[in-house]
């Protein structure tokens, strides 16, 4: 990390520009991509056939199931759940809050909007859960699957972390493979277990990375604005970082 703070510093202010400004650029056609997706399946959601994929897809789920598989299905469904997900977001914030403030707020408004967001999703497309011999019971909407979303924004923005800080690829490496099969097996878990449909979870897949996309751009554009006026305030960057983030979240409600 301090290898690339001091290779970035030496850099001049137009090449800093143009890397930075590369990066916004990327992570907002990134999140323009994923709001017109998850539109689309949104569209598709009470699709007739999108129904019966989705309906035939938990009917398959159901011919594999074991007690022992069941088993399994619940430990990883609780283990991506609400609890033990705000309880490794703590941890991780509490870890890095010494040495990076900055990755730390970055992580934690993450995480907390990213509920919020899911939340607001689920109101807005109010899908009822399946009907089709539920192994678990939940009371709230369907439409895209919680832990799908959250757990999809937490390792990869672990990953990206792991990255950004110690910049070792073999060791992201590992961590994203691990993460990517955490996410996996989780999003599936729900998909057996009865509660979600194949499209819930892909939905949940699409806002995760349309709001990590989004919440890099502000940081980066952040970043960038730093490099041409003098240090902003704490009001100042509180204002300048919700006017940005009320703009994105307002371009991906108003598709609805």
């Amino acid at each position: 990390m301090k290898i690339r703070h001091y290779y970035f510093q030496a850099l001049s202010k137009s090449k800093k520009v143009l890397i930075i400004s590369m990066e916004i650029m990327v992570g907002l056609i990134f999140s323009i991509v994923s709001i017109v997706s998850f539109n689309d399946l949104a569209d598709f959601a009470t699709n007739k056939n999108l129904v019966n994929l989705d309906n035939q897809f938990i009917s398959w789920v159901n011919t594999i199931r074991t007690p022992l598989l069941t088993q399994t299905m619940f430990f990883f469904t609780h283990l991506g759940g609400a609890v033990i997900l705000s309880l490794a977001t703590l941890i991780i914030s509490l870890l890095l809050l010494k040495k990076h403030r900055k990755e730390t707020a970055l992580f934690l408004i993450s995480m907390i909007m990213g509920v919020v967001i899911n939340s607001t999703l689920k109101t807005m497309f109010d899908r009822p859960r399946p009907q089709f011999n539920a192994l678990a019971y939940e009371s709230t909407y369907s439409f895209p699957s919680a832990h799908a979303m959250n757990n999809f924004i937490f390792y990869i923005l672990l990953t990206y972390l792991t990255y950004h800080l110690s910049k070792n690829k073999k060791l992201t490496s590992l961590v994203g493979i691990f993460s990517i099969s955490m996410v996996g097996i989780i999003s599936f878990s729900r998909i057996y277990l009865g509660v979600h449909y194949f499209s819930d979870v892909i939905a949940g897949f699409v806002a995760g990375f349309w709001w990590i996309m989004t919440i890099l751009s502000v940081a980066y554009t952040m970043v960038l604005f730093d490099l041409f006026m003098p240090k902003p305030t704490l009001k100042e960057r509180i204002f300048m970082f919700i006017t940005n983030l009320s703009t994105n979240i307002l371009s991906f409600t108003k598709k609805h």
